[in-house]
């Protein structure tokens, strides 16, 4: 893992740590045995003004229980860096993500459950889909009327059991690195009891 990553995990961890009191998290707010939905936008499509690639991220979101929240992101890369179009290789991936919010705080950890990445080209590569595998750190701030913005941090697998698939990828999309930095906004807008 290299320093800047790091860094952007100890600085998650502390911030987590300092705002830990505050106990802003959205769970706390909904009625016992409520399901709500909601959903959510990465703001990561700004590094598109200085990267060869467009990314963009967003997804929906339940809160299932106390402390537990599924997402189900759905990224889309495309690729920039070649000047032909009929060689770009777009890249989507979806998943599902289990947050645990430890203390019902608003610092999470996350798991994925399932994940598969599939490459799309009009000349597809020999080995399109592939499954892999992330864990992120975050923490919730919650805003009026069910929004809310949360800063994370995702690294893929973290384990190297798919590392020849996420070199595979890296070698066709060079956008899909090792680790991301994300700032979500999020609205979630329909409970159901």
């Amino acid at each position: 893992m290299g320093k800047t990553a790091a860094f952007a995990v100890l600085l998650l961890l502390a911030g987590g740590l300092l705002v830990a009191g505050s106990g802003n998290s959205n769970e706390s707010e909904l009625p016992e045995g409520a399901i709500t939905f909601g959903l959510f936008i990465d703001t990561g499509v700004a590094d598109a003004l200085v990267a060869d690639h467009l990314y963009v991220k967003g997804g929906i979101e339940l809160v299932v229980t106390d402390g537990f929240v599924l997402d189900m992101p759905v990224t889309v890369i495309f690729d920039r860096s070649g000047s032909d179009i009929q060689n770009s290789i777009t890249l989507l991936d979806i998943g599902l993500l289990l947050k645990y919010y430890p203390g019902n705080l608003g610092f999470w950890t996350g798991l994925s459950l399932f994940q598969g990445v599939n490459l799309i080209a009009s000349n597809q590569p020999e080995q399109g889909y592939h499954y892999m595998t992330e864990i992120a750190f975050g923490y919730t701030f919650s805003l009026p009327n069910g929004l809310y913005i949360e800063p994370s941090i995702i690294f893929r697998d973290p384990l190297k059991t798919f590392h020849d698939s996420l070199d595979y990828i890296q070698d066709y999309v060079p956008g899909y690195g090792d680790f991301r930095v994300c700032l979500n906004f999020g609205w979630l807008f329909w409970t159901i009891s």
